[in-house]
């Protein structure tokens, strides 16, 4: 881009979405670019869904090809590819969460979760793998993405207890404190 004449140089750039932090994600949020941005289909006024290009591919053509995709486990490509969009896959709801609360305790070295009785359920006591998953980062800049911290305590038989997660814009210059509020250590 620098080399283009300010006056009278023209870029144009036709890509796919592939990541939220991607050249083209980037350019979408600009408001110094022109853009338009096209998925196979869309929804029209009356809530139809209409095909953008109804020769090449019908309705029917894109349900075929969203199942192909997700026959083999790779629905977030079918989306990127044909919709332009970043997502996960389908099946994941929160309605497999349970709620608990539970504590950890150490006793003897080895680590506890204690669930207290409720919902029909007497108190008891698991012996658990204890772990902290991290997404890091890079920076705390208006555009970055968020730092996720995830305690987990994680029974023999594989049974996941998550605690309360601490989701913030931080990097590993920040500290958090009980209450989940960012404490900056130094200035970066």
């Amino acid at each position: 881009m620098p080399s283009i004449d300010v006056d009278t140089g023209t870029i144009v750039f036709i890509n796919t979405l592939a990541h939220n932090e991607s050249i083209l994600s980037k350019l979408l949020r600009s408001p110094d670019w022109r853009k338009r941005f096209y998925q196979v289909s869309y929804r029209d006024q009356s809530g139809n869904e209409v095909s953008l290009w109804p020769e090449k591919f019908t309705l029917d053509y894109i349900e075929s090809l969203r199942s192909d995709y997700q026959l083999v486990g790779r629905l977030r490509s079918f989306y990127k590819e044909y919709y332009n969009l970043i997502r996960s896959d389908e099946g994941f709801s929160d309605r497999w969460f349970r709620y608990h609360n539970g504590t950890i305790f150490n006793f003897s070295g080895r680590n506890w979760l204690r669930l207290p009785a409720g919902n029909g359920e007497p108190e008891k006591t698991l012996p658990v793998y204890v772990g902290l998953g991290i997404d890091f980062a890079y920076s705390v800049g208006e555009g970055s993405d968020f730092t996720a911290m995830v305690p987990m305590a994680v029974t023999p038989d594989f049974r996941k207890y998550v605690f309360p997660i601490v989701r913030a814009k931080m990097t590993t210059y920040d500290d958090v404190d009980a209450s989940g509020r960012v404490i900056r250590k130094r200035n970066h």
